[in-house]
């Protein structure tokens, strides 16, 4: 499916994106990340009523506390399924932000997912895993979309996740070879820790990507 993304007033700390309303993204870059959630919070109500969020993709900086932002989120959106991750910068329409929270509530009605978090582990443990979960997904346009922080394995991972899934998913995600900070923190669900975080999802919409080679933002 595809959405128009409104134009907004990038003069404003706190922006959003009405994406029909079963998508909506807002960001902030109050320093305070309690502050910034309650920012986003009301922008994301505004597009999305009051429709219950299938699930919530959280990016934010390191200069935020993590748990603060997950605790923030439960109060002011009531939700737990929460999917985040920290990263040295994150991106907004045309905006590469040096300090700030993006979040992105997905409200779809037909949107399945089952989330999988790992640690140091090993190719069988990773198909063991990826194999089970993949088996409550069902529906038409399947995909998986992995976090990694550095002290996971990125081939011993990948190796493990195409075994267990091979074409039925489409794959992609985001991660860091080397420590940007003192932790590099995932979400998901209750778990906040480092590790490789990952979604197996599924619904009536057709996931497109694409490999872009020799440009790393």
């Amino acid at each position: 499916t595809a959405y128009e993304i409104y134009q907004c007033d990038w003069s404003s700390d706190v922006c959003s994106s009405d994406l029909n309303n079963d998508v909506a993204i807002a960001y902030s870059t109050n320093i305070s990340g309690e502050t910034a959630i309650k920012e986003i919070s009301r922008s994301i109500k505004s597009l999305i009523a009051d429709k219950p969020i299938r699930l919530l993709l959280l990016f934010f900086t390191p200069h935020y506390k993590p748990w603060i932002l997950k605790e923030t989120l439960g109060i002011t959106l009531r939700t737990e399924n929460i999917f985040g991750i920290q990263a040295p910068m994150v991106i907004f329409q045309d905006k590469a932000i040096k300090r700030g929270v993006v979040c992105c509530c997905v409200s779809l009605d037909d949107f399945h997912y089952q989330g999988i978090f790992t640690k140091k582990i090993n190719i069988n443990d990773v198909e063991f895993l990826f194999k089970r979960s993949a088996m409550s997904v069902k529906g038409t346009g399947k995909f998986l979309f992995g976090t990694i922080t550095p002290h996971i394995n990125t081939n011993v991972y990948l190796r493990g996740v195409i075994l267990a899934l091979g074409r039925n998913f489409k794959i992609f995600g985001a991660g860091f070879r080397k420590k940007y900070g003192m932790k590099n923190f995932s979400i998901l669900g209750s778990t906040i820790d480092e590790g490789a975080g990952s979604i197996l999802a599924s619904g009536s919409f057709t996931i497109y990507h694409k490999t872009i080679s020799g440009f790393i933002p």
